[in-house]
């Protein structure tokens, strides 16, 4: 049978085999980061290292598309110093942003608060998101709520 008369290209089923092999490895590795990550035991700069090489990998599982391996779910940091030391980078309006956040306000509403455009509010959430290592603005509520960030005494830039 003539392989174009499938609709496939010679070398679609190696590669495919390729994908979920390195799928399958990639899997095994992000299990082993978190297994190693989460113990109490490690180091926390270990850890914190640990942390990187686990979100890089799970960029390369979603790079391959591989349905052997499913992206895993990003992770707030684990514990209140890491949080707080992340939130150490946050400036002055960025904190205020957070906090803006956690009452519930939305980026029209925080825009009027804090005399700024919109634009500029969502500046500051993206970079303040970035900066806590979440994804989105409910991580950010959840991890200052569950971490106590907006009870520490001193912020940077205030």
């Amino acid at each position: 049978m003539d392989r174009h008369a499938t609709g496939h290209r010679g070398g679609d089923a190696p590669h495919a085999t390729v994908l979920r092999t390195v799928g399958s490895d990639i899997a095994l590795l992000c299990r082993q980061v978190e297994s190693i990550r989460t113990d109490e035991g490690v180091p926390r700069d270990v850890r914190e290292r640990l942390a990187m090489i686990d979100n890089e990998l799970s960029r390369i599982a979603r790079l391959t598309g591989s349905a052997a391996v499913a992206p895993p779910v990003p992770r707030l940091p684990d514990d209140a110093e890491s949080a707080h030391r992340l939130a150490g980078h946050l400036t002055e309006r960025e904190w205020q942003c957070l906090e803006l956040l956690v009452r519930g306000l939305n980026t029209r509403a925080m825009a009027r608060a804090l005399s700024v455009s919109v634009t500029t509010v969502r500046t500051h959430v993206q970079s303040l998101l970035a900066k806590l290592g979440v994804n989105s603005r409910l991580q950010a509520v959840a991890l200052t709520v569950r971490t106590g960030l907006l009870d520490q005494p001193l912020r940077r830039g205030g």
